[in-house]
């Protein structure tokens, strides 16, 4: 990750959303957004405590959103055909 003031790019434990950026902070918050999903995600703690990345659940709840949203935008599959309606 390179460093910097602002936003940076974006990893959660199930990848690195491309068009995703936020920020974190070293007391555990951050938030980041991915405007190609519609997505955003934020975590906001009061703990005084983290990492240079934040709070790591940061990484699993996003995985967790951007698995959520990867679903919502495939197609649910129960109709193979489209249904035709009879004509009375």
């Amino acid at each position: 990750m390179r460093w910097r003031l602002g936003y940076h790019g974006i990893a959660t434990t199930r990848g690195f959303p491309r068009a995703a950026f936020g920020h974190f902070g070293f007391g555990g918050s951050g938030a980041w957004g991915d405007p190609e999903r519609e997505l955003s995600v934020a975590l906001i703690v009061n703990s005084g405590l983290g990492t240079p990345f934040g709070d790591l659940r940061t990484a699993r709840i996003g995985g967790a959103a951007l698995g959520c949203a990867n679903a919502r935008a495939k197609p649910a599959g129960l109709l193979q055909e489209p249904m035709a309606i009879a004509a009375r």
